[in-house]
C-alpha cells in the first residue's frame, strides 16, 4: 500500500512539473510575442521604416494569435519601457533646453542684429560666451563658445548646387 501511494505521488508531482513548465513555456511565448509587437510598432520588420502600417499588425495577430491575458501584461511592460526610453531621452533634451532658453534667445538675438554680418560663428561665439555668463550667471554655468556656435546659433544654409 506505500508503494502505491508513493507512487501516486511521484505521477502527481510529474503532473504538476510539467504543468509549471508547459507554463513557463507560455509565459516566455507571450513575452517574446509582446517585444516581437512593440518592436513591429515603433520600427517595422525591418527596423528601417517609421510609419505605421495597419496591414502588417493584422497579419501579425492573425499569425500569433495572442489573445491571451499574459501577451497583454507582457505588451504593456515591452511599451512601456520603451517609451521609457524614448521620453527619457526627449525629457532630458528639453530640460536642458529650458535651463537655458532666456540666455539662448538673448544670444540669437545679438545673433541676428550684430553690426559685423560676415562675422564667424565662433568668432561671435568667442565674444558672448564670457558676456552670457555675466549677464545671465545662473543659467549659464556650462555655456561655452562651442556650446554657442554649435548648438545656438543657426545653422549655416547650404549654398544652391550651380
Amino acid at each position: 500500500m506505500a508503494a502505491r501511494y508513493i507512487e501516486q505521488e511521484r505521477i502527481e508531482r510529474e503532473r504538476l512539473f510539467d504543468g509549471l513548465k508547459r507554463a513557463a513555456e507560455f509565459q516566455g511565448k507571450c513575452e517574446d510575442d509582446a517585444a516581437e509587437f512593440v518592436a513591429l510598432y515603433w520600427s517595422g520588420y525591418d527596423g528601417k521604416s517609421n510609419t505605421l502600417c495597419l496591414e502588417k499588425f493584422e497579419r501579425w495577430l492573425q499569425d500569433h494569435e495572442p489573445l491571451d491575458r499574459w501577451f497583454y501584461i507582457h505588451l504593456i511592460e515591452a511599451a512601456g519601457a520603451k517609451a521609457l526610453e524614448l521620453g527619457y531621452s526627449q525629457h532630458k533634451s528639453d530640460i536642458a533646453k529650458s535651463k537655458n532658453a532666456q540666455p539662448r534667445a538673448w544670444v540669437l538675438s545679438e545673433w541676428h542684429n550684430r553690426t559685423d554680418k560676415g562675422q564667424s560663428k565662433a568668432s561671435f561665439a568667442r565674444q558672448y560666451a564670457p558676456i552670457v555668463k555675466k549677464r545671465f550667471p545662473k543659467d549659464s554655468a556650462a555655456v561655452t563658445p562651442d556650446t554657442i556656435a554649435r548648438e545656438w546659433l543657426p545653422k549655416a544654409k547650404k549654398a544652391a548646387p550651380k
